[in-house]
């Protein structure tokens, strides 16, 4: 609430200026979102606690069993994103890369790592495009030949996310 109170000081137009040059968040309605969350005591409260509780429960190796458990139901496809927030890092694909090699991980686990992908992807449109395109592919994939032009459209998906 602290933080929120010095915020407060400043005209919100600045804030808004702030959100969009020097962070990035290009999206008008985006940036009001965060806007009234970052101005909101309680809002930002909750927020900045459950980031605490993510940190503090984050495993240090990756969950192999959960992985095989759900690997033997269904394959699965998990997309890495690196940029800038490193909120799921190269580095984690590569620890699963090599339990899989190690046979600890089922192989019908996938993977992509996208660099330049935020894990905001929702409020930034231009870094919409490469996760429906792995989703889809991921559904090309696990559908072992479906047809994914016939069964969606890349619209279609743009406007679910």
């Amino acid at each position: 609430t602290t933080l929120v109170n010095a915020a407060s000081v400043f005209p919100r137009r600045w804030i808004d200026f702030y959100l969009e040059r020097h962070v990035g968040l290009n999206c008008p309605k985006g940036r009001k979102i965060a806007l009234d969350i970052f101005l909101n005591p309680k809002m930002m409260r909750n927020h900045l606690v459950l980031g605490l509780q993510e940190i503090r429960e984050l495993p240090e190796m990756p969950n192999d069993v959960a992985l095989r458990l759900i690997g033997d139901i269904c394959s699965t496809s998990i997309l890495f994103c690196g940029c800038p927030d490193q909120w799921a890092p190269l580095f984690h694909m590569e620890d699963l890369k090599l339990l899989q090699r190690n046979s600890k991980v089922p192989h019908n686990i996938n993977m992509l790592y996208i660099e330049e992908l935020r894990h905001d992807f929702v409020v930034h449109p231009e870094m919409i495009e490469p996760v429906v395109r792995f989703c889809l592919n991921s559904i090309r994939v696990i559908g072992k030949g479906l047809n994914v032009g016939d069964t969606f459209r890349l619209q279609d998906m743009k406007s679910k996310l």
